[in-house]
């Protein structure tokens, strides 16, 4: 909604236009970061590359019982595997911490991150949505939307 507000001074009007903008923050915008326990994620999952077959079935498993709001995200970077392009993300909450390949199709609000590999972009992303598809006969963790992200 855009207002105008009219002010006179002596014998001149000053017009000075008024705009109402609203701003959406994340909830966890103005929280630390939490703190990442390895020892955890090794764990969990036996081992830390993120890029084996197995650790991606032990992430998916450990995800099945959880919602997008259990953790928040931390980027990583893109890898390209074959035609498939995924995001390597942290996820963090206050009991676990691992790293997950997430399928990007949907690249509204990551297009400019993928040109650069997330240079200059901020380390947290906001309010990350996933699900698990099943793709060519393999259970894929697949990124659906995040909060726009925040300079």
């Amino acid at each position: 909604m855009k207002k105008i507000k009219w002010i006179l001074i002596g014998s001149a009007v000053i017009v000075i236009p008024l705009f109402m903008a609203f701003v959406s923050l994340p909830k966890a915008y103005f929280l630390s970061k939490p703190d990442c326990n390895t020892k955890v994620a090794n764990m969990i999952h036996g081992t830390a590359d993120f890029t084996s077959t197995e650790y991606q079935k032990e992430v998916i498993k450990l995800l099945k019982s959880k919602e997008s709001d259990d953790f928040r995200y931390f980027f990583k970077t893109f890898l390209q595997e074959g035609e498939m392009v995924y995001m390597v993300v942290n996820f963090r909450n206050q009991q676990q911490c691992f790293d997950a390949k997430m399928k990007v199709d949907k690249w509204d609000k990551l297009g400019g991150m993928r040109k650069t590999n997330g240079l200059s972009y901020p380390e947290e992303l906001y309010e990350v949505k996933w699900k698990i598809e099943v793709i060519k006969d393999k259970q894929e963790l697949v990124y659906q939307d995040m909060h726009a992200i925040i300079d």
